[in-house]
């Protein structure tokens, strides 16, 4: 799923952005699957 990104766009605003509306969603099974993700 994050293979083909661009580098440019791989930041920890962005990522934190992300996170902050999924948890707004009520959404943190995927928060937490896409931060053990990030981890690899």
């Amino acid at each position: 799923m994050w293979k083909n990104i661009e580098k440019s766009r791989i930041n920890e605003l962005n990522y934190e952005k992300i996170m902050g509306l999924l948890c707004e969603e009520r959404i943190v099974g995927e928060v937490v699957e896409a931060l053990q993700e990030m981890e690899v």
